[in-house]
């Protein structure tokens, strides 16, 4: 089963009162045991910080790349990948 060191390194992280996201890795131990069960070889960071509550919400990431292939949001970095896939639709080739 691979955990990554990142993976790990979220149970650990102390929320407010200074009290480790999972403390012992409760949690984590529950996914590994579902994803050993289910088949599955890993458990990812994403997967676990949706487990315990601390994924950043989609709200959160909106506006979060600036000046990314010169999108000013999240929306239209979105807008432009539609119309553009595959490549960074601001940046010239060559």
């Amino acid at each position: 089963m691979h955990v990554s060191y990142s993976t790990l390194r979220e149970g650990a992280r102390p929320r407010p009162g200074g009290i480790p996201a999972d403390e012992g890795w409760a949690k984590l131990r529950t996914l590994l045991k579902e994803a050993r069960e289910a088949g599955r070889d890993r458990v990812t960071l994403a997967y676990y910080q949706q487990g315990l509550g601390t994924a950043p919400a989609l709200k959160e990431l909106v506006g979060f790349w600036p000046n990314f292939c010169g999108a000013g949001t999240l929306s239209d970095l979105l807008g432009e990948a539609v119309t553009a896939p595959m490549r960074c639709p601001r940046r010239r080739a060559g």
